[in-house]
């Protein structure tokens, strides 16, 4: 199959980091506090648009463009506070779809703090460079931005930058 080619496939991106804050403090910078940390560059609506977490099962992930409109980034399956998250959402063909894509986020304490397992699989019409692109992106949010943020550090560059 070619870079460019689109295949029925599946995908998997596992990434984990560890941080020196408490269980709670993770769990609510990846519910609640997504405005904190995640960058204008990856919000679809443009710099300042909020993204909406709303936390209970059947609840959406979304960015809010005002007058009812938006982006929908997921749909939450499972949510179990400080513990683990489940979310789903649709890969259209300009984002490199047609998928599905599935996210868990398991929240775990550690001696020093805390540790995020994250896992992003995805089964659909999908070319290589997107799966390539999907996992640097995640590497970027959760090893980059997220990790920074927590460790009261500024976001790093977008670009080829080691985590």
């Amino acid at each position: 199959m070619s870079k460019d080619e689109k295949t029925i496939q599946e995908f998997q991106a596992d990434l984990s980091i560890e941080v020196a804050v408490p269980v709670e403090k993770l769990w609510y910078a990846i519910t609640k506090g997504l405005n904190d940390w995640w960058p204008n560059s990856f919000r679809m609506g443009g710099e300042g648009t909020p993204m909406i977490f709303e936390a209970k099962v059947g609840g959406r992930v979304y960015e809010d463009w005002g007058n009812d409109e938006g982006l929908l980034w997921g749909t939450i399956y499972t949510i179990k506070s400080n513990e683990m998250l489940q979310v789903s959402g649709e890969l259209f063909p300009p984002y490199g779809g047609p998928a599905t894509t599935y996210n868990t986020y398991k929240v775990s304490k550690t001696a020093t703090g805390s540790k995020l397992d994250f896992s992003e699989s995805i089964l659909g019409a999908i070319t290589e460079k997107t799966a390539m692109d999907l996992e640097e992106g995640w590497t970027y949010l959760i090893k980059g931005c997220l990790k920074a943020h927590l460790e009261g550090r500024e976001e790093p560059p977008w670009g080829g930058a080691e985590f």
